[in-house]
């Protein structure tokens, strides 16, 4: 008799065991750290996480499926239910899920209930519902930094630094020297600046976007000109060479950063210390040239470049274009002519403020 109860009773705890297994509703943690909330609102407090792949406990109803929903009874209103006006199911206060709602019903491991969003679980309803889950695209709560992990990491230098070469081309335009002659047509050649920059990320800029340093280089441009005398063409011709050696600051702002690519707004204002134009004039009475020089030359450039890390081994290709602005400057030479015919009386004379356009490319360093 005894064994006979002791049987009975282990087959009933088996049985309500495996009832309790079947109905019990579980889902799996889809994102890294999911937030337990107190009530339905994102904005409540958090009671605790689970981490991505976990098993949690979902209310039973939250899986509840209206068997009498199927196709063939949408359209039998005798099998309607409008409301449940049950006074003990109200008093008791029967869970029912909306589908609008976007929180699960869970139970928090301190025993008290708890709400986690649809979106960061899977609900594992062990039937054909499974094959219509969607796992959201990009997970909100994954602090984690994206790998290949930067150089050095954990450790940073407070600076970082760039280091560039650049060749640039560009047409001439330049004032021309005031001849006696006047100037009957001109050919500009095709002109070339070769420049080095040494720039640097700021304190004031935590995000390292704003970069500051110096730029040095030289340039050189010229101009053919023909002179014409009282508007008739004459065998009188000219040609100006210009040659800068140059320095100044350069202010360069990240306006797009990605992991491969940089777009970048700057300008710089540069001071010539060598700033010279040669002058070789020749005509019927001879062929003469002098050198003239400025000793205030100030240029200043605004313009863009792309630059794209490592395609070069560990060099960056650049590639830009300016816009070049060459302010007023007075030029003037010590050198006496040996054809006075063919020069002003004055040993200097003004260049007003002319403009250029340029594109350039080159190579940069960073570390």
């Amino acid at each position: 008799m005894v064994k006979f109860i002791l049987t009975t009773f282990i087959l009933v705890l088996s049985v309500q065991n495996i009832w309790a297994r079947t109905n019990q509703l579980n889902g799996t943690i889809t994102v890294l750290e999911a937030p337990i909330f107190a009530v339905p609102d994102e904005k409540s407090n958090i009671i605790e996480y689970y981490r991505k792949g976990q098993s949690i406990y979902l209310h039973p109803m939250e899986g509840h499926t209206d068997k009498y929903a199927e196709l063939e009874f949408k359209n039998i209103r005798r099998v309607e239910a409008d409301k449940i006006s049950d006074p003990f199911l109200d008093e008791k206060g029967i869970y029912l899920p909306s589908k609008e709602s976007s929180f699960y019903k869970t139970i928090a491991r301190s025993g008290r209930e708890a709400y986690v969003l649809k979106e960061h679980v899977l609900v594992n309803y062990k039937d054909s519902r499974e094959f219509d889950r969607e796992v959201i695209e990009f997970d909100h709560t994954d602090y984690r930094i994206q790998e290949p992990l930067p150089k050095n990491y954990p450790l940073s230098s407070p600076k970082q630094h760039k280091h560039s070469m650049n060749l640039a081309l560009y047409k001439s335009n330049f004032d021309s020297y005031p001849y006696l002659e006047s100037v009957g047509a001109s050919s500009a050649q095709m002109g070339w600046d070769f420049n080095f920059s040494w720039i640097s990320t700021q304190k004031v800029d935590e995000l390292h976007r704003f970069w500051f340093g110096g730029v040095a280089g030289f340039r050189q441009s010229s101009i053919n000109y023909r002179l014409d005398s009282n508007g008739v063409s004459s065998a009188s011709s000219s040609q100006e060479i210009n040659f800068q050696f140059y320095i100044g600051p350069f202010a360069s702002y990240d306006i797009y950063k990605g992991p491969k690519s940089v777009l970048s707004l700057y300008t710089t204002l540069q001071y010539s210390i060598i700033d010279q134009v040669d002058i070789a004039m020749t005509s019927p009475l001879g062929t003469d040239s002098r050198v003239y020089n400025s000793r205030l030359s100030f240029t200043q450039l605004i313009g863009f470049n792309y630059q794209s890390y490592n395609t070069l081994k560990k060099f960056d290709s650049v590639f830009g274009s300016y816009l070049k602005i060459n302010y007023p400057r007075f030029y003037t030479t010590s050198e006496n002519a040996d054809i006075p015919e063919l020069w002003q009386s004055s040993d200097s004379y003004l260049q007003a403020l002319t403009t250029e356009a340029s594109f350039y490319f080159g190579i940069q360093s960073r570390f």
